[in-house]
């Protein structure tokens, strides 16, 4: 019988074979395991040298807030708060350099760069383009990305390409369309959704290891590509299964286990799979041996097999285990640094948070009181996330002040949040004095100090009698250093008195406290650098500073706008992150509920001559102690009122708050405003003062307005010893002044009593023209495709205040320097309304700015004007009369006869008709003076009222019930005299007063309108506004301080901050 025992030749040839097979393979896995570790090595040690360079160029591009020169495709000299630095490609590195310092010799933020590339996306609003460069001439408000590509080098060959899009956050910008274009990016699939969700990242090793098998053995082809597109239409709902579930996480973690490995020599090491094959197909060789044998003998040696199994096993134990620990500190540091990394993210996002909630809990504030609660219930407040999501902490440090109280020249004022000064991140210092601005006054103090919520100013000048009731706002005020003029972008000195009070980033400031609102970029020391429009949809115009004393009315006041800081910092584990936000306030449109919006232009620098000239011409001037907007030229040819006299048109353009086509908008169609001008002219005749409503007719030919007047006409005659007969001279147009039906019935204004008695005029001259003038008016008119006609006229006398005698005659009158003419425009549908007050106890009104609804709210509209009143009274539950409406809206149960109509719940009125669903306009005007005259009251009727004087604005309540004796500041023109076929509306709150009008409605609004529709069909503005002087004494025409308010669907929030 044959041995069994041994090794045959066979198998000894068989086994050398096999072993040298399972060497050669195993030497080509080892050299691929090397290869690609040294790869992945490579490769990882140059994505973290681009990541460390993109990085910081995100950063710098984040925070920039402008540029110092024109960017190209390679460099980018940026501009930030804290300084300036450029960066760019130079000598196949990308390096940063420092204002000053040549790009060459900047230092090197990452170096064998075979390509760097910026693109710009500029993001005008509505659209967006795509730019290889941007000039120190665009608009940085409109740089809404930044794409940084680069490319570096490998060290084996070819190169890797690293791409990010970046938005700033620094340079304000306030709009635009994101590009459509995807951001760069190198491949087309996003990550692996069961992964992701398992081990919590996208960029966990295991996650990028699964995707690089993904890009690399599936994508490229058409079964791999038909494999990975199943994978997405069903992996993110399996991912919805285990996200946020840690047992399930786990679980698929352990599944994904040998996927990953299998994944990874696949690859790296291809040729590893055939080792592992090879090794398990010997394995399973030499057990089938000893299956067959116990052992195998040669040339009379036994071999025990059953040990050199066990020791192959050991050996192959030993050896896994030494690679695994070898792995295990490289994946341990991967996950722990992209766990850090995740920590450090989520906790600037949600410092981010915070201010995003502080910005919208402010901004829908419905009122001044409530948007300060807002901001001192947010101070040292802590939000925490649901589900360990983090935390966010905000403190507030505002840069205005509240008066409380007054203790001789101490003033004791509230901030709501915490005191700004030297040991808080916020820095503001008021130990060395400086200025203040409280309601429309200006005061000085020595020092200031606080704690707390409390700021106390000492030595103020001069002393406040008692503390303003209800409080004041107090805003810091600094003065010019000289007379000078600010241009775009430029820089303005200050006199160092009270600077240390206005903030060092991101600052907003008026001249005088109103009017068009300016930005600065920083303040560094005394002076503020890169002025520019805070609003950008304005045009810039040059303006002009004077220096002097703050008591002296012709010196420039810098008010600071509202602003503060606020501190955000976000928690996420054990890291925590601060974002200090320097947040200027102010208006934002469309937010918030309707409110007040004001412009107001003390400089007059506001206005432009009309599209085609012929309107004559303007200046600003300086006249009775300040500056003020002079007509220059009132050509009586040339323009659109050609042969009808002398005329100057000024159209305003300084809207910084105000938008009448957005308040059109927000009122669904309805347009309504207040607007007031100052008026100076000491000529015994002349006729200044605005117009509304303005538009051109379907060709341009011709301009139809509303007109409000001041007016005192005038009639010549010719004399060579004897003089012919008088008549109105060609420079002012007849139509315009009430009753003139011939130059021998001249009409009301030439009757004193009778007809041309009594009324001044110049001395008969024996060779030469002899003037006389008639009683000075206001005067209510409008030009149609009818030509010129007034409407209303009120013939004023010294009574009245705003027109005097200066001596002989009597009727010599001229009128008061700077007296203020207003007028009030509501336009909208009408409703009848009785039982006005309520149902029961004592009666509430319903006021202008109230929203009148049914029962079921199905059917409502927003009243905007005070109620026109014809009997009974609120408090008798017994008012009737009309009401103007706007935002109506009609439902299940319209408004009709019968119909109760409710305000936040309550019934206060019952509707006597439906609503008359016809536009019209609602005209009421009012006068007043520089100084108070007799005992305000609650009169609006009579002469007895408040100051309005030169350098401020002052506005009567909105609503008739509000009006009391400390804002008494104006008197409701009561007209003498209509033309024909025009009356007042009958009224009893305010009788002779209200002229209702609609020929010059605005555009029709439908529910898909946008700013855009506010146009009529020729293209022209559905309003305008305008200054309009005549006669022949136009240039000696001065306005100041002209102003209008509206209401207006928008709130005042947070702007574009400066983050720190």
């Amino acid at each position: 019988m044959k041995s069994e025992a041994g090794f045959t030749l066979i198998e000894i040839i068989v086994s050398l074979i096999l072993v040298g097979i399972l060497a050669a393979v195993g030497g080509m896995a080892i050299v691929q395991v090397v290869q690609g570790y040294i790869l992945t090595r490579d490769n990882a040690a140059l994505t973290q040298k681009a990541q460390l360079a993109m990085s910081r160029i995100t950063n710098e591009i984040v925070e920039m807030t402008g540029i110092t020169a024109n960017a190209d495709s390679a460099t980018l000299p940026i501009r930030n708060a804290i300084r300036n630095v450029t960066i760019g490609l130079d000598a196949g590195a990308i390096k940063i350099a420092p204002d000053g310092v040549a790009l060459g010799s900047g230092d090197i933020l990452v170096d064998n760069v075979n390509a760097f590339t910026l693109t710009y996306y500029s993001g005008a609003p509505g659209s967006w383009v795509q730019n290889t460069s941007w000039s120190t001439g665009s608009d940085i408000r409109n740089l809404i990305a930044v794409d940084v590509s680069m490319q570096l080098l490998r060290s084996g060959g070819g190169y890797l390409t690293f791409q990010n899009r970046v938005t700033p956050r620094n340079n304000k910008n306030q709009g635009g369309t994101l590009p459509t274009a995807p951001p760069p990016s190198a491949g087309t699939y996003p990550g692996c959704f069961v992964a992701t969700a398992a081990y919590g990242a996208a960029d966990h090793p295991m996650v990028m290891l699964l995707r690089d098998f993904r890009d690399r053995c599936l994508l490229p082809w058409q079964g791999g590509r038909w494999l990975v597109k199943q994978y997405y239409a069903y992996g993110p709902a399996a991912a919805d299964l285990i996200r946020n579930r840690p047992p399930a996480m786990w679980a698929v973690r352990c599944l994904l286990a040998p996927l990953a490995a299998l994944t990874f020599f696949l690859v790296y090491a291809p040729l590893a799979i055939l080792l592992i094959l090879l090794s398990v197909a010997m394995f399973i060789v030499a057990l089938l041996s000893v299956g067959r044998r116990e052992s195998m003998t040669l040339t009379g040696v036994r071999l025990n097999q059953g040990g050199s199994v066990l020791i192959g096993l050991i050996v192959t134990m030993v050896s896994m285990s030494l690679l695994g620990a070898a792995m295990l500190p490289i994946f341990s540091a991967s996950y722990m640094n992209q766990v850090y990394a995740d920590q450090g993210r989520k906790a600037y996002f949600l410092a981010e948070s915070g201010f995003r909630y502080a910005a919208s809990l402010y901004l829908n504030a419905s009122t001044a009181t409530a948007k300060e609660t807002v901001l001192t219930n947010l101070n040292n407040k802590t939000c925490n996330l649901s589900g360990g999501g983090g935390s966010f902490t905000t403190v507030i440090y505002p840069y205005w002040f509240r008066t409380q109280s007054v203790l001789g020249t101490t003033l004791t004022t509230q901030i709501p949040g915490t005191n700004p000064s030297n040991t808080t991140p916020a820095r503001r210092d008021l130990t060395q004095g400086g200025y203040l601005k409280i309601g429309s006054a200006y005061y000085q103090y020595t020092s200031g100090s606080g704690s707390g919520t409390t700021v106390t100013f000492t030595g103020l000048s001069p002393a406040l009698a008692a503390a303003p009731s209800p409080s004041a706002d107090v805003l810091p005020v600094v003065l010019p250093g000289s007379t000078t003029t600010v241009t775009n972008g430029g820089n303005l000195t200050l006199s160092p008195t009270g600077v240390g009070a206005f903030p060092v980033l991101n600052g907003n400031f008026t001249l005088g406290g109103a009017g068009t609102v300016y930005s600065y970029e920083k303040r560094t020391g005394n002076i503020l650098y890169n002025i520019t429009l805070t609003n950008p949809a304005q045009v810039w115009t040059n303006f002009s500073v004077t220096s002097g004393d703050i008591t002296q009315p012709a010196t420039t006041k810098i008010v600071l706008e509202k602003f503060l800081q606020l501190s955000s910092t976000g928690a996420f584990g054990n890291t925590s992150r601060e974002i200090l936000y320097n947040v200027p306030i102010g208006w934002m449109a469309g937010g918030g509920e309707f409110s007040k919006q004001q412009d107001y232009d003390p400089g007059m620098t506001g206005w432009a001559a009309p599209a085609g000239g012929g309107g004559g011409t303007h200046s600003v001037q300086t006249v009775d102690g300040g500056s003020a907007l002079k007509v220059d030229t009132a050509p009586s040819s040339g323009g659109l009122w050609t042969g009808a006299g002398n005329w100057a048109m000024a159209f305003f353009t300084g809207y910084a708050n105000v938008s009448l086509a957005k308040a059109w908008l927000d009122a669904q169609g309805f347009l309504s405003y207040d607007l007031q001008v100052k008026v100076y002219n000491t000529q015994p005749y002349y006729f200044a003062g605005m117009n509304f409503r303005n538009r051109n007719n379907s060709d341009n030919t011709d301009l139809y307005s509303y007109g409000v007047s001041f007016i005192k006409p005038r009639q010549t005659r010719g004399c060579i010893v004897v003089c012919g007969s008088w008549g109105a001279p060609s420079d002012q147009a007849t139509a315009l002044i009430p009753g003139y039906a011939s130059d021998a019935a001249a009409g009301p204004l030439f009757s004193n009593p009778g007809l041309f008695q009594n009324l001044e005029q110049t001395s008969q001259p024996f060779i030469g023209t002899q003037q006389r003038y008639g009683l000075p008016a206001i005067v209510l008119w409008k030009r149609t495709s009818a030509g010129f006609q007034w409407l209303a006229y009120r013939i004023l006398t010294t009574a009245d205040g705003i027109v005097y005698a200066p001596g002989s005659p009597a009727n010599a009158l001229r009128l008061t320097n700077w007296s203020t003419l207003m007028i009030r425009v509501a336009e909208g549908y009408s409703l009848i309304f009785s039982s006005g007050g309520g149902a029961s106890g004592v009666g509430v009104p319903i006021k202008e700015g109230d929203t009148i609804e049914t029962l079921d709210k199905t059917s409502s509209a927003r009243v905007v004007m005070t109620p026109i009143l014809t009997g009974g009274s609120w408090t008798a539950r017994s008012a009737a009369g009309a009401f103007v409406l706007a935002n109506i809206k009609t439902g299940a149960t319209a408004i009709a006869a019968g119909v109760p109509l409710y305000v936040n719940g309550v019934q206060r009125a019952n509707a006597a008709a439906g609503v008359t669903a016809t536009k019209r306009n609602y005209l009421r005007v009012y006068y007043t003076r520089p100084t108070a005259q007799g005992t305000a009251n609650a009169n609006q009727t009579d002469n007895n009222r408040l100051a309005n004087p030169r350098n401020s604005v002052n506005w009567p309540p909105d609503d008739l019930t509000d009006l009391a004796a400390s804002n008494d500041y104006v008197t409701l023109v009561q007209w003498t005299g209509y033309n024909t076929g025009v009356s007042a509306f009958t009224s009893t709150s305010e009788p002779s007063a209200i002229i209702v009008d609609s020929d010059l409605t605005t555009p029709t609004w439908t529910s898909t309108s946008t700013t855009a529709d506010f146009v009529f069909p020729n293209g022209n503005s559905g309003d305008s506004i305008s200054l309009m002087t005549s006669s022949g004494s136009a240039t000696s025409t001065y306005y100041d301080d002209f102003a209008i308010q509206l209401d207006q669907k928008a709130g005042t929030g947070f702007l574009p901050p400066i983050q720190q």
